[in-house]
């Protein structure tokens, strides 16, 4: 006996009743991982390099105290954590 769901693509694809899947099912899947981890890799470079660009904004802000590179610091610590937010948000509608 199967039953039909719906698969991440939102492709009906068959179940057998006893939970197992077929080959083409477990491929999407790991396809579907292995697209997510990538874009995962992606954001987290985006964040080293975001990181240390915030630090030296940092050092700068410490020795002159420039109100320009605070919103230039504060606006780095923003888009980092909507990087964060996105590769949250692909994570979690992956699944």
């Amino acid at each position: 006996m199967t039953e039909t769901r719906g698969g991440a693509d939102g492709s009906a694809s068959a179940m057998t009743h006893d939970g197992y899947m077929t080959r083409s099912e477990g491929q999407d899947i790991r396809r579907a991982q292995q697209l997510t981890n990538e874009r995962l890799a992606i954001v987290e470079h985006e964040q080293r390099n975001q990181k240390t660009t915030l630090d030296e904004i940092l050092t700068e802000v410490r020795k002159g105290q420039s109100v320009r590179a605070m919103f230039i610091a504060g606006g780095s610590g923003l888009g980092g954590g909507v990087a964060a937010g996105v590769a949250y948000f692909l994570h979690w509608i992956t699944q």
